[in-house]
């Protein structure tokens, strides 16, 4: 397949991922409601907005049910926005969930639809490690920014999340050790993969875990501003990869 051909099916598949980690992330953080309700709606917004990116995304791609599990998706976003304006945490913690299961839903139907044919162990880890890696490195590096106008909140929402990321990056590590030799022919851009999308933003993460320890959130924010950018890059790298080699980097 040539290169070209594969940007539409990378660019859903990343904005999915994007979505369903995401969502995982914003139930890490839910729970005793420590970051405040302003976070919550504006990642709330973030996600409806993302959603609508993807539905267009869907629409370039070629006629299938890509686009219904979104439309579910973008409902249970949107009923999520609604209750962040609330104060009643259930119905927001069932939306939140809903939308993991739809946003899955829609990246398993788009890998059925239009992904190459290959074992699906190793694909549902890959995808679900580099879903968990986009949501926790970009919600952490949002959230950062809460704390710098508001320096009093609780680290551990975002220790959490880093944490989260720390495990997503050593099983996408794990992955590529496992596959990463069936694409000999493409060893280099492999390991660059590995070093840039995976290595790099590991070390940024322990830094990042630390400076949240000792509370230097102004700098765990410009960390994370760089491992969001290098997890984001590997990852386009690797479903670029997917599409064309149906290794599920």
């Amino acid at each position: 397949m040539e290169l070209y051909l594969a940007l539409p099916l990378t660019f859903f598949l990343v904005l999915v991922e994007l979505v369903l980690g995401t969502a995982v992330a914003m139930l890490l953080i839910e729970p005793q409601l420590e970051v405040g309700p302003g976070f919550l709606q504006f990642m709330g917004v973030s996600i409806v907005l993302t959603l609508l990116i993807a539905l267009w995304s869907a629409s370039t791609l070629p006629d299938s049910p890509t686009a219904r599990p979104l439309w579910g998706a973008l409902a249970a976003a949107v009923v999520y926005s609604l209750f962040s304006f609330r104060p009643r945490r259930l119905p927001r913690l069932a939306a939140g969930s809903a939308l993991v299961g739809t946003s899955g839903l829609a990246l398993v139907t788009g890998l059925a639809a239009h992904a190459p044919a290959g074992p699906a162990g190793p694909v549902v880890a890959s995808f679900a490690a580099a879903s968990a890696a986009l949501g926790a490195s970009m919600t952490g590096m949002l959230l950062g920014h809460w704390y710098l106008v508001a320096p009093m909140l609780s680290s551990r929402p975002l220790i959490r999340l880093t944490v989260f990321l720390l495990a997503a990056l050593v099983a996408q590590a794990a992955i590529l050790l496992w596959l990463g030799g069936s694409v000999d022919r493409l060893g280099p851009v492999v390991w660059i993969r590995g070093a840039f999308g995976i290595l790099m933003p590991l070390v940024m993460g322990c830094f990042v875990w630390y400076a949240c320890r000792i509370r230097a959130m102004r700098t765990a924010t410009g960390i994370l501003y760089l491992a969001v950018t290098c997890v984001l890059m590997g990852d386009v790298a690797a479903k670029i990869l997917y599409v064309m080699t149906a290794v599920p980097l």
